[in-house]
C-alpha cells in the first residue's frame, strides 16, 4: 500500500536505529490517504521468508516512485517540467515527498546467493543511499495494515483505514517498532552498496564532502537547515 500522510517528522532528529516505545510510535500513524494498493500471490517459489518480502518491497519501491514522480509533476514550479527534470526526481527523490517504508522482515546477513534477489536487495540499498527512501521501519505482523490484502483474515487495522482514514502502527512484547535511517551519499559504487550500515555511517563521517542534503540526511542530523 502507498499512503499519503502529513509530514510528522518536521524538525525531528533521530539516531541511526531507534527502538520505539508507545509514545514515539504515534509519530508513525495518523490520518492517511490511500494512493495505491495491490495484493497478489507470488508466482515464484520462495526458499526463505526474506525472498517474498524482498519481492514485495521492490514492488512497493517501484509503486511509490511512480506515485512520487506524478505528485512531483503536479507540484513542480514549472508549468511544463522537462523530462530531464522528472528523471532527476525519479532517480534522486523529491525532498518535499520523503518516503518511509514499513515492513515485517529485515536481514543483517550478507547479500543472498540467489542472483535475482541479490539485485533486488542492491536496488533497495541504493534507494536508501540516494535518499529516495528516508526511513525503514520493522513492525510486527499484528500492525501491518496491508496484511489482509493477501490473507483471509479479520483486520481491524485495514478496517480502520478504510472507514476512518487512520493508520495505527504499534509494537508487541516480542517485537517493538524499530526504525533505521542512513545519510545519503552523492557518489557510490557497487562496493559501497555491499557495505553494512555501520560501515556506511563510518564512510559518511570520514567523507563529509560526499554526503548529500536529503530528508534522510537532515533527519539523521548531519546537515541542519536554517
Amino acid at each position: 500500500m502507498v499512503l499519503l500522510a502529513d509530514g510528522m517528522r518536521r524538525n525531528h532528529v533521530m539516531e541511526h536505529e531507534v527502538i520505539h516505545d508507545m509514545v514515539p510510535e504515534k509519530q508513525h500513524g495518523g490520518g492517511m490517504h490511500v494512493l495505491h494498493a495491490h495484493g497478489g500471490e507470488s508466482k515464484r517459489i520462495s526458499y526463505s521468508t526474506s525472498h517474498p518480502e524482498t519481492l514485495s518491497m521492490v514492488n512497493g519501491v517501484e509503486s511509490i516512485t511512480l506515485v512520487m514522480v506524478r505528485l512531483s509533476e503536479m507540484m513542480h514550479i514549472s508549468i511544463k517540467p522537462t523530462l530531464k527534470g522528472l528523471v532527476e526526481v525519479q532517480e534522486n527523490g523529491n525532498p518535499a515527498l520523503p518516503s518511509d517504508f514499513y515492513m515485517v522482515c529485515t536481514g543483517q546477513q550478507a547479500l543472498p546467493q540467489d542472483k535475482t534477489q541479490r539485485l533486488y536487495v542492491l536496488g533497495i540499498r541504493e534507494g536508501r543511499l540516494t535518499g529516495r527512501t528516508r526511513i525503514t521501519s520493522l513492525i510486527p505482523t499484528e500492525s501491518m495494515t496491508a496484511d489482509a490484502l493477501t490473507k483471509p483474515m479479520q483486520s481491524p487495522e485495514l478496517l480502520q483505514l478504510l472507514t476512518a482514514g487512520k493508520v495505527t502502527i504499534y509494537g508487541v512484547d516480542s517485537q517493538p517498532v524499530v526504525s533505521r535511517i542512513l545519510p545519503s551519499l552523492q557518489e557510490y559504487d557497487e562496493q559501497t552498496l555491499m557495505i553494512n550500515d555501520d560501515g556506511l555511517l563510518e564512510h559518511a563521517k570520514q567523507n563529509p564532502h560526499n554526503v548529500k542534503a536529503t530528508h534522510a540526511t537532515i533527519v539523521y542530523g548531519i546537515i541542519v537547515l536554517s
